[in-house]
């Protein structure tokens, strides 16, 4: 809401997910409370660990670390920031625009839910671990 409140077509740009701070990109991605709990979850489960920085730095430091398009980790990484940025913005978007919120497990739970399909679409060998871990 960073923009919005800037041009004046809102009255506040308070976080819709923590309704604590103001809503920014790196706020919204991963600093906020709500966020940074899907965002811990998804990542956790995904055995994928990032340092904590602001937004468009973490979007650098991912881009230059998860590049190779045949290491399936880093197609693992990619899965699941892309997920976990796709389902918070939707969250924030049906917040402001619909008025319909969900918890922190139900997003998770719709987001992983998500991942695992991903996973079974995946025509290449995927490593035991993750099979385990996903269940696939």
């Amino acid at each position: 809401m960073d923009r919005p409140h800037v041009l004046k077509n809102i009255s506040a740009n308070t976080c819709v997910l923590c309704g604590v701070l103001p809503e920014t990109h790196s706020h919204l991605f991963f600093e906020c409370v709500y966020s940074s709990k899907i965002w811990s979850n998804i990542s956790g489960k995904s055995n994928f660990h990032s340092p904590t920085m602001q937004w468009d730095l973490f979007l650098q430091w991912a881009s230059a670390n998860f590049g190779q398009r045949n290491n399936f980790s880093h197609l693992l990484a990619r899965h699941a920031i892309s997920t976990t940025v796709y389902f918070i913005w939707q969250e924030r978007n049906h917040r402001v625009f619909k008025n319909q919120a969900k918890t922190v497990d139900s997003l998770t739970k719709d987001a992983i839910i998500t991942m695992r399909s991903l996973l079974l679409n995946y025509r290449n060998a995927i490593p035991d671990a993750v099979k385990r871990d996903w269940n696939l």
